[in-house]
């Protein structure tokens, strides 16, 4: 059997391994795709890029439906640099032998799929994630701060995702700006699903912050009379 460094395996600024679904078993489901992003998408899927949802194709449903794969179907995705993250699934329109995945989840696995350059090749194998019950993130940028009520524009837009990896970074936009976001640490694992779960949130300083300058203590005081 493998040991566990095998699968816990860092990729430089990538996100960490996971074990898959049932440790020291084979997994259910395992199947490899060329990547399309949406910008190179044969039609518009509105909202892909707001979550963490791929587009596979409709005969990968239908194998999972025979495999009585459980819900909410999710997946941990490989691509051949070694980098990994895990998403959750918007449709099954993709072309035969396709997935479409977020620009920001592209960056995220380090691979940069474009027409005419060779397929980028990735791996999907089907997981089951414990629920999240804590998540800290850290915003990529001072501008964050910006948004006035950040938590709660944080959470309306993780309403989006399937599930988290520690290590990754994603990407939202809010009032026509975008905001990069890592994800610092998670409980009670490096990978976990946020669908139905109540979870703890925390934030580190963005990075680039820099604490306000305390100002200088006034120095001296009034004379004390003669006695």
């Amino acid at each position: 059997m493998a040991g566990w460094g095998e699968w816990l395996g860092f990729g430089g600024g990538g996100a960490p391994a996971m074990p898959p679904a049932g440790f020291g078993r084979m997994p259910v489901y395992s199947a490899q795709f060329s990547v399309i992003t949406p910008v190179y998408a044969p039609r518009e899927r509105a909202g892909i890029e707001a979550g963490d949802k791929v587009v596979l194709p409709a005969s990968v449903l239908d194998t999972l439906v025979r495999l009585d794969i459980e819900y909410p179907m999710l997946f941990r995705i490989e691509a051949e640099n070694g980098m990994r993250t895990h998403c959750g699934v918007m449709e099954f329109s993709a072309e035969e032998g396709t997935v479409i995945i977020p620009q920001w989840m592209a960056n995220g696995l380090g691979i940069a799929p474009a027409p005419g350059l060779p397929p980028v090749v990735v791996t999907f194998t089907n997981v089951t994630l414990p629920k999240a019950t804590f998540a800290k993130f850290r915003p990529c940028s001072v501008d964050f701060l910006e948004i006035s009520d950040h938590k709660a524009v944080l959470e309306k837009q993780l309403r989006s995702f399937s599930c988290l990896t520690q290590g990754e970074r994603f990407s939202f936009k809010y009032l026509d700006k975008t905001y990069d976001v890592e994800v610092v640490e998670l409980k009670p694992a490096e990978a976990c699903s946020i669908i139905e779960t109540d979870m703890m949130v925390d934030f580190a300083a963005p990075i680039g912050y820099k604490e306000p300058e305390r100002p200088a203590a006034a120095s001296g005081g009034a004379g004390a009379g003669a006695g």
